[in-house]
């Protein structure tokens, strides 16, 4: 019987670290947490188009991919877009008015005014963006 478990053993190790790995790292909550803000800390990047920056700005909402590119940013503000994703008032019109702001911060942060509870999941998915992909784009 001993001889089995030290067989097993090291199977139930090397399935407990996978396990590790596909796990997404916590979200940052220390980014500005403001639509506004984050859309001006956005405006204000110089690599915005690069390559980098927009691998940082896909990779870091979405589920983890297990891609070594994407290590430093992939899923780090996922749970964050999935909170987003499930808020009232998140709708296709309000995500349409965005659309329409052109990048505009003023008219980006007049989109949330009829939906409060998607300002503040957008706020802290936006901010948690802009603090991961700051590196990347700025």
């Amino acid at each position: 019987m001993a001889r089995l478990w030290w067989t097993v053993l090291p199977c139930f190790l090397a399935l407990a670290s996978c396990a590790d790995e596909e796990t997404p790292p916590e979200p940052l909550v220390t980014g500005v947490n403001d639509v506004k803000g984050a859309c001006e800390i956005q405006s204000r990047w110089a690599r915005r188009s690069s390559a980098d920056c927009a691998a940082c700005l896909a990779a870091s909402v979405l589920p983890p991919c297990g891609c070594s590119y994407v290590d430093q940013f992939g899923a780090r503000c996922h749970t964050l877009a999935e909170d987003r994703r499930s808020s009232p008032g998140c709708s296709e019109a309000v995500d349409a008015c965005v659309a329409a702001c052109n990048e505009e911060c003023n008219c980006v942060d007049a989109c949330y005014a009829e939906a409060p509870g998607c300002r503040a999941a957008t706020a802290a998915r936006d901010g948690c963006v802009a603090e991961v992909c700051a590196a990347y784009c700025e």
